[in-house]
């Protein structure tokens, strides 16, 4: 909830004091971004006369501070003196900033029969599943109430519905979602950037691009939309522009870990091996336990034949977590220190996960070539070309 929300719902619980000093005093402060100031004498009032008019302030202010626990202290206060939707939705939204779902979902649910609130309400609720991951259920709620909204509730609506099918998996859907709501709103930031996501999911990496950099234009300190920009250009082959994105990113926010990590990949698919390993493990301080950075530290002795090394690192990343990956990269480095047997083991494992299996049956076949059993190489290379 934004402050011109916020401010607007508040102005209608006191619409009939509307032209009373202390409302005309504090809207003026409240719109000037003056809260300290606002809640002091708001605090003040309060000591003289605890009515409801200030207790919403109070909770509005907070709010706008993002104080969310004072906010709720003074809305609970003021739904206690009268029960009013608007403080009703002002508790539920406080509730969904405390990411206590459940409670908030408790509050949205008392508005779906209030006419000029219902929509704000469900959409609150949806934004709850959401949270909760129950993508289907937030896409139900959304699609029911699609119909009623109108201008920027409309794209708001679509644009959430739209990241539900991204999560289900549904890019195409998710895609018209993104396009309907540009088409609405042309500049819709939010729309923009979810489309350049859905669009990089789906493997358009330049259209994705075009869309990033004339956001970008817009907002050019947004670190979301130049770290997804480095994404795509590194996803295109365009690894020196990529790296200025991550330099430029890295240049508002030094210990970002997602560009540091980014940036770490362009290196390294630049073969400059060391200066990456040393991107990843800046990038290791700010994300702790990344799987995939250690994974990327690994690659990068593998390349710079930093063979024990790098499978140490490879055990210790499996210990946490089994994956393709990382099993295909331990094979390769245990091939090449020259313990194909080991390797071959490792293989084995992938034979029963992976589907595609051309590339596990070939580096069985080339492990047991080299420990001199020529039949099952013949077999797993014949293997390899039936897959």
């Amino acid at each position: 909830m934004n402050r011109k929300e916020a401010l607007l719902l508040l102005y209608k619980i006191i619409k009939k004091r509307f032209l009373y000093w202390p409302n005309i005093y504090l809207r003026f402060l409240c719109e000037a971004n003056i809260y300290d100031t606002a809640l002091e004498f708001v605090r003040k009032k309060l000591l003289q006369n605890p009515a409801l008019d200030f207790l919403c302030w109070g909770g509005v202010i907070s709010y706008l501070k993002k104080d969310f626990g004072e906010a709720l202290n003074f809305f609970e206060k003021a739904i206690s003196l009268e029960e009013l939707p608007e403080i009703r939705y002002f508790i539920g939204q406080t509730y969904l900033d405390l990411l206590e779902f459940d409670k908030a979902e408790e509050n949205y649910m008392l508005l779906l029969g209030d006419p000029i609130l219902n929509i704000k309400a469900v959409y609150g609720l949806a934004l709850c599943k959401f949270n909760k991951s129950q993508y289907n259920e937030a896409f139900e709620l959304l699609d029911g109430i699609l119909h009623k909204a109108e201008g920027k509730d409309y794209v708001r609506i679509q644009n959430k519905k739209g990241l539900c099918l991204m999560e289900m998996g549904l890019l195409e859907e998710a895609k018209k979602c993104f396009l309907d709501c540009l088409e609405k709103i042309p500049d819709d930031y939010n729309a923009k950037l979810n489309l350049a996501l859905v669009l990089t999911k789906t493997g358009e990496y330049e259209k994705a691009v075009d869309l990033y950099k004339s956001s970008l234009m817009c907002f050019p300190h947004d670190l979301t939309a130049i770290n997804n920009l480095a994404l795509c250009l590194a996803a295109s082959g365009k690894y020196d522009e990529a790296l200025g994105y991550c330099e430029r990113g890295l240049s508002i926010d030094p210990i970002n870990g997602d560009l540091l990590i980014n940036k770490g990949y362009c290196l390294y698919k630049k073969k400059n091996y060391k200066k990456a390993i040393e991107c990843f493990k800046e990038a290791e301080k700010f994300v702790k336990d990344d799987i995939e950075v250690k994974n990327n530290i690994a690659l990068c002795l593998l390349a710079v034949k930093k063979y024990k090394e790098a499978l140490e690192l490879l055990d210790e990343v499996l210990q946490k977590r089994k994956s393709d990956d990382i099993l295909i990269n331990k094979a390769f480095c245990l091939m090449k220190m020259g313990l194909y047997g080991d390797a071959a083991e490792c293989c084995k494992e992938l034979e029963t996960e992976m589907e595609d299996k051309a590339e596990i049956y070939t580096l069985l076949g080339i492990c047991f070539e080299k420990m001199g059993e020529n039949e099952k190489a013949v077999e797993y290379y014949n293997k390899a070309l039936i897959a």
